[in-house]
């Protein structure tokens, strides 16, 4: 279900993002070969292979369209691209990894811009599908990737030359992050690091003259975000006694609460601002019984389940689409989470609509790594 969310949510960006005046498609087809990060025991040798999982390869097609002159947005990034990707991953490990593949939405844009010659970066947000995950029976060594279906998230650099009138050739290097956002312990993820190499072939023809762009005076405005958020986490009672798939499937607790956020729009790209965050955890001070054989959540008092947070804020601004990044700071929470870090942070999308209603999606995070839940959002913003 949250990944069709996530697919909906792309599609519904790229649809409303659609508006290019001159209709400007492409194909793009790209490889890559790269290294796989040893970040938990199953990628280091703790697996049935007893050997360490660090390389992989990819292919991927993508149908984009590269934007003209025709909106402010388009010119303040330097008319960058954007559409769909198709993407198959290897691992070699069919067995025990899977062979994934995504869908994602793409959005490229440049630092220089050239007639013949390109720089600039790369974003990557989607779905994957098709794992092979963890198992307490038949996988159990792969802690790595819980579920059959995972988010997709890369981040890349690219230099780009014209070699005909149609065709153009990228190089880059890219990271990627494969996570099911904690909906479905074990969730290590996996992230690599990888060079690419694609060959593009333009239907449009360069020949319209593209007009002088001038950047219109911005006036600098104050903004307050206020938004609503919820998500489930997927917890696993490791000491329980019953039958292992059961176990494993673990317990799922919602997760939600309120964020105020006020900001100050700088620029036409970038908002700052300073946040307040009350969460309610029903997964702390969480208890279970068990009644044959199946797993029953026992009610609890709620004081132990709220959670206050401050945040700085920073929003990047791409027309209607904005990236979230919110590192959070807890000022009140239960005192058993004291060991627990007193921080964590946020990553996010959210898409504004002309009525200043807003809705978006964040990676609630902590340790810069670990996944805690996702948040789903929808909110308004008072100019």
């Amino acid at each position: 279900m949250y990944n069709k969310t996530v697919l909906a949510f792309i599609f519904t960006l790229l649809f409303h993002l659609n508006g290019v005046t001159q209709k400007r498609f492409f194909l793009e087809a790209g490889y890559q070969n790269g290294y796989v990060f040893p970040t938990n025991p199953f990628l280091k040798g703790i697996n049935p292979e007893l050997e360490k999982i660090n390389k992989y390869q990819t292919g991927n097609l993508r149908f984009g369209v590269e934007t003209d002159t025709s909106k402010l947005w388009y010119n303040l990034y330097k008319q960058p691209s954007y559409g769909l990707q198709l993407y198959v991953a290897s691992f070699f490990e069919p067995d025990f990894i899977g062979t994934p593949i995504s869908i994602a939405g793409f959005f490229n844009a440049p630092f220089i811009k050239k007639k013949r010659f390109e720089f600039g970066y790369d974003l990557n947000l989607g779905a994957a599908f098709n794992w092979k995950p963890f198992n307490p029976v038949s996988n159990s060594a792969n802690i790595s990737i819980g579920a059959r279906q995972s988010f997709y998230v890369e981040l890349g650099l690219h230099l780009k030359q014209k070699l005909t009138n149609h065709i153009e050739l990228t190089e880059g290097i890219s990271l990627t992050h494969f996570s099911n956002g904690a909906l479905k312990e074990p969730n290590f993820g996996i992230n690599t690091l990888a060079p690419k190499l694609a060959l593009r072939y333009n239907f449009y023809d360069e020949t319209i003259k593209q007009s002088k762009f001038v950047k219109p005076k911005f006036i600098k405005n104050n903004q307050i975000d206020i938004y609503a958020f919820g998500g489930v986490k997927n917890v696993i009672f490791d000491s329980i006694n019953i039958d292992l798939i059961t176990k494993y499937e673990g317990v799922y607790f919602p997760v939600y609460g309120l964020s105020f956020n006020v900001g100050r729009q700088v620029g036409h790209k970038s908002k700052f601002g300073l946040g307040f965050t009350t969460t309610i955890d029903h997964s702390i001070d969480a208890e279970i019984a068990i009644d044959e054989n199946d797993i029953e959540i026992q009610k609890t008092s709620y004081a132990g389940k709220f959670q206050m947070s401050i945040f700085p804020s920073y929003e990047l601004i791409i027309g209607p689409v904005s990236a979230i990044i919110q590192p959070s700071f807890y000022l009140f929470r239960n005192k058993a989470l004291a060991h627990k870090s007193k921080t964590y942070q946020r990553l996010g999308i959210r898409y504004r609509f002309k009525s200043n209603l807003f809705i978006g999606m964040n990676l609630r995070a902590y340790d810069y790594h670990v996944s805690d839940f996702m948040e789903w959002n929808i909110g308004y913003t008072l100019k």
